[in-house]
């Protein structure tokens, strides 16, 4: 967290024969950790944490198929913003409001795709891009519409791969 008091992290410890990640709150005065999402029969995975500290984004995955979701703090509840069994790896926008993540396409190379965090409209996916475990950092500049896209990226007919791309806005 921002006051450096609160570490979230993913762990099995309460079932520890089991596969099963769940979300962890560990406060660092008290050095408690405590439990607050197990999501039933999905494993967690790839847990990033929004700039403005009201929320999680994460993997969750049931048999081999991966959905994104949000998980406001600090109880929830669980919002799934995709159902297709493809997307993973989220990043935040710098202002909390979308969520980044990979889209498997069968057939062709993954994509990267942008929503609102509240799950409302479809993904934008953002084109000409392809790559995996994105993250999103603000740069100077009066809105997020301005923000740049770090990540490992596969070229695809850009001529620099590694210069900032523009996101669109969710739908």
């Amino acid at each position: 967290s921002k006051d450096r008091t609160t570490l979230y992290y993913l762990s099995n410890q309460a079932r520890p024969k089991s596969p099963d990640l769940s979300v962890w709150k560990y406060d660092t005065a008290t050095r408690m950790g405590t439990r607050i999402l197990a999501p039933e029969g999905l494993t967690a995975g790839t847990l990033k944490h929004s700039s403005n500290d009201d929320k999680l984004a994460l993997t969750l995955s049931r048999e081999g198929k991966a959905n994104v979701g949000v998980f406001p703090l600090p109880e929830g509840p669980l919002v799934t913003l995709t159902d297709d069994g493809r997307s993973y790896g989220p990043a935040f926008s710098p202002d909390g409001t979308r969520v980044l993540f990979v889209k498997d396409v069968p057939g062709q190379m993954s994509e990267l795709h942008v929503m609102d965090v509240q799950g409302k409209g479809p993904s934008a996916s953002v084109p000409g891009l392809s790559g995996f475990a994105p993250a999103w950092s603000s740069v100077p500049g009066p809105s997020d519409e301005e923000a740049a896209l770090e990540y490992e990226i596969r070229h695809k007919g850009r001529p620099d791969p590694r210069a900032p791309t523009a996101v669109p806005p969710a739908k």
